[in-house]
């Protein structure tokens, strides 16, 4: 089970009363009115004055006038915001319940968790020297990330459960082809689907008045966050999230025995998916300091509340926007070969090379870019002036988020050499090739948000919330703007050549057994890094 300990609107304050708030009085303002504690302003009211009270008298001060008797009206300057109210009666926010330690709500919920997993396999022996095996695995998993604290039929409450289910499957084969000579092969394949499922997915925003652009956007209930009462929808870090992802691997090793060698090699191929991700949420914030005052630039403590100026529409952030969900694939391929070798009675040497290639990610429908920093710009043509950077999207001709990396050779030696029958030294050096992106790659102008800009400068209202994204919805350019999409804005990007990460590892080290119970062992270990990727970027 789980609990939650909120504060929720009274009937009274979703009707814009908010007289239970007011107290004694704290202060007086610049125009010589009282200032009481737990006072509303009108932040439609927000205007400079000259002061004729206080130690500003005679300045230009800015001055808000606080709500007659701490109640929005119903018209006129500052009144309740015709879509605040479309939310306030809506029944979204549940009844008080259980009130105690400065809340008024609080509730437990179940919290279940669901699992059911089975195993399936099969081995048989094609006589004495070929064995094979299958196997069929699945995980059918559900939790609870938020329970319905609200009641399981509110489309505002924050209940999300989170699916999880997996499936694999495994083939394998080893067969001996003489008694010196070894192979083995492995083919798995394994599916992923990570989820995260809200009670509101599915909800229509167009019936709070909101554009029914954001019905097939953002099709969950918008999160509004109010400072210091409950919120409405998935909680921050939730919303609605489908994930599959597929990983599948082959695998063939051959493994020799001629004495003094011991030789291995074989080959390792890698598949891997990234699919689907998170609905871009709807989201309206608002604090308490749009309804604090007397001077909004130093508001009295104790003034201003946040429900205050939810119900007066000014907020001070919000946003929605339209994800694009990738379909990227990655793919790894690597051939070794290893001999340990009995080079003399006290000597073993261990030699092998390795060779890798991992493939730059590709999106199934090209919709990914990379960013060239010594490409001019199109931007340049018409300011007059050269700008070096640009977007350069994948096509159907080139279509790795980078450029390949051809010579990953990773070469592999070590020894161990017996220098007295009490004391044996060993030494070794790799180098290895890490993975290079993570993640589906950068596809901008494929994703879009639209911001809800209520300020301009933090105490005035700009864009109150009934005209929240009243010019329409941003609707993302893909690649239509090719060189010119992010100019303006935030840039940057993978850089087409970027080097995978290499690690060289080294031991050197010493092993001396004072008796057959006690042994020193000495050794210096080292490990060094390049090409390493630092902040999800790799420059090279």
């Amino acid at each position: 089970a789980g609990t939650d300990s909120e504060v929720v609107p009274t009937g009274s304050e979703e009707s814009g009363n908010f007289t239970s708030l007011m107290g004694a009085q704290v202060g007086t303002d610049a125009l010589g009115r009282p200032i009481y504690a737990g006072e509303i302003y009108n932040p439609y009211t927000t205007r400079q004055v000259v002061a004729t009270y206080g130690p500003d008298a005679g300045q230009t001060v800015t001055i808000r006038d606080p709500y007659p008797n701490n109640v929005i009206p119903s018209s006129g300057v500052g009144a309740i915001d015709p879509r605040a109210a479309k939310f306030a009666s809506g029944n979204f926010w549940p009844a008080a319940k259980n009130p105690g330690s400065g809340f008024n709500f609080n509730a437990t919920a179940a919290a279940p968790t669901y699992s059911n997993e089975f195993d399936i396999r099969i081995d048989h022996n094609f006589g004495a020297s070929t064995r094979v095996y299958g196997r069929w695995s699945q995980k059918s998993e559900s939790k609870t990330g938020t329970p319905a604290f609200y009641g399981g039929g509110d489309p505002a409450g924050p209940g999300v459960t989170d699916p999880n289910n997996r499936y694999s499957v495994a083939l394998g084969m080893t067969h001996v082809l003489s008694p010196t000579f070894l192979m083995t092969t492995n083919l798995t394949f394994v599916r992923w689907i990570e989820q995260n499922h809200t009670q509101s997915y599915g909800f229509k925003s167009s019936t709070l008045g909101l554009p029914a652009a954001i019905d097939s956007y953002s099709p969950q209930f918008p999160q509004i966050n109010i400072s210091g009462y409950a919120p409405l929808g998935a909680r921050a870090g939730f919303g609605e999230f489908r994930q599959p992802r597929n990983a599948g691997s082959l695998t063939v090793d051959f493994d020799k025995t001629a004495c003094p060698h011991s030789l291995s090699f074989g080959y390792m191929g890698v598949l891997l998916q990234d699919n689907g991700g998170r609905i871009a949420p709807t989201v309206f914030n608002f604090g308490n300091t749009m309804t604090a005052g007397p001077n909004p630039n130093n508001p009295t403590s104790g003034t201003g509340n946040g429900f205050a100026s939810f119900m007066a529409g000014a907020g001070s952030s919000g946003s929605t926007g339209y994800n694009q969900f990738p379909a990227s694939t990655v793919y790894y391929h690597a051939a070794y070969v290893q001999d340990d070798w009995q080079a003399a009675r006290h000597l073993t040497l261990n030699l092998g090379l390795r060779y890798s290639l991992q493939t730059p990610t590709t999106e199934r429908y090209n919709r990914q870019a990379h960013f060239d920093y010594h490409a001019l710009n199109p931007i340049s043509l018409e300011v007059g002036k050269p700008y070096y950077g640009k977007v350069v999207y994948s096509t159907p001709g080139d279509r790795y988020e980078y450029k390949p990396n051809w010579m990953d050779f990773a070469p592999r030696v070590g020894f161990e050499y017996g220098i007295t029958p009490h004391l044996v030294m060993r030494g070794g050096f790799g180098i290895f090739y890490t993975k290079n992106v993570y993640g589906p790659a950068e596809d901008p102008g494929y994703s879009q948000s639209t911001s809800w800009t209520p300020s301009l400068d933090g105490i005035s209202v700009y864009q109150p919330l009934s005209q929240a994204f009243s010019t329409g919805i941003l609707a993302p350019t893909g690649n239509s703007l090719q060189g010119l999409t992010n100019v303006g804005f935030g840039g940057g990007g993978t850089n087409p050549h970027r080097p995978d990460p290499m690690v060289k590892q080294y031991m050197f080290g010493l092993q001396y057994a004072f008796t057959p119970s006690d042994v020193l062992d000495v050794s210096y270990v080292g490990n060094q890094g390049t090409n390493m990727i630092l902040g999800g970027m790799n420059y090279g």
